[in-house]
């Protein structure tokens, strides 16, 4: 249902930070995705990036997509573009 907005987080956030929980992990943030009342929260995508075995190319997995009122304190980014 959001694939297209999880997408747009991923090529064009607003925020990124570091996700902790995982070695490669980066957590995405935009605010105005989805539809009418998700217009206020910001839209999280957690992805972690990993290195093929095989081809020895990276690649993003998205671990989780969800809304959030809030973001993490500013000294925590990694990235803004607003």
């Amino acid at each position: 249902m959001y694939a297209d907005h999880i997408k747009a987080v991923i090529a064009s956030p607003s925020r990124k930070y570091a996700n902790t929980a995982y070695q490669n992990g980066v957590s995405y943030w935009k605010k105005g995705m989805g539809g009418p009342r998700d217009r206020d929260l910001w839209l999280t995508v957690m992805v972690n990036y990993k290195q093929s075995r095989i081809t020895r190319q990276p690649y993003g997995e998205v671990l989780t997509a969800y809304f959030t009122p809030t973001t993490p304190p500013e000294d925590e980014r990694i990235f803004e573009n607003e």
